[in-house]
């Protein structure tokens, strides 16, 4: 792909309380404020990341507004790790709702990424590039289909929805511009694994619903603390 520099090229570290943590019970996964899935190991917690940029090293996965100049911002759903992104941007309000489906499979994480614009149709700058072994193994046996993309980086399979007019750049990395509109929102799924994937892809709303199912039954409500003062 050529035009824009990939979006790893972009991303600056920033103040760790800027970063927020999606967790699934089985692994965990960085956020940074330009939508940068910055660290994660899979598929476990203490495996070896996929994704290192946070630490200098290879491997990130990125939703970030096409235009460069915006204002981040971003909060937990209630009683969850359920993390919103929220960016506004010269040409409108835009949010990226983020987690792991929860609970998590020992062998299997999905990472949620559902897109939103608020007000005005805007455009998204998307980016996979799975590097797993703390960035030794680029992507390989890359292929589209019905199913989204499927490949592989070192001993782990993924599947990847929702961006398939990505291309291939030259570092290795799929990169896409997705454009999303009021009213329809834009999911992207990415399953990463040490087992064979099941035949059938995650389906978004299913996905969304039983996640967030069980994290209202995981997480109790409190009530008469000083924090209702």
């Amino acid at each position: 792909m050529e035009g824009k520099p990939a979006l790893a090229e972009e991303l600056a570290p920033h103040v760790l309380r800027e970063y927020a943590l999606l967790a699934d019970g089985e692994r965990g996964v960085v956020v940074g404020p330009r939508g940068d899935c910055c660290w994660m190991c899979v598929p476990r917690w203490d495996s070896p990341a996929v994704f290192s940029a946070l630490l200098g090293g290879g491997g990130v996965y990125v939703v970030s507004p096409d235009h460069p100049r915006f204002v981040w911002g971003g909060h937990y759903e209630e009683r969850s790790l359920i993390w919103r992104s929220r960016w506004v941007t010269s040409y409108g309000i835009v949010e990226s709702r983020e987690a792991l489906a929860f609970p998590g499979d020992p062998h299997t994480a999905v990472l949620l990424r559902r897109i939103r614009a608020v007000d005005q149709p805007i455009r998204m700058r998307v980016m996979l590039d799975i590097r797993a072994g703390f960035g030794a193994d680029r992507i390989s046996g890359l292929s589209l289909h019905n199913r989204g993309w499927t490949g592989r980086s070192g001993p782990l399979r993924f599947r990847w929805l929702g961006a398939d007019d990505a291309e291939r750049c030259d570092n290795g990395s799929l990169q896409a511009v997705v454009e999303v509109i009021p009213g329809r929102d834009h999911d992207l799924i990415l399953e990463l694994s040490d087992r064979d994937l099941p035949d059938e892809a995650v389906r978004p709303n299913d996905a969304w619903h039983d996640t967030e199912q069980a994290w209202a039954q995981a997480v109790p409500g409190f009530s008469g603390t000083l924090a209702d003062v």
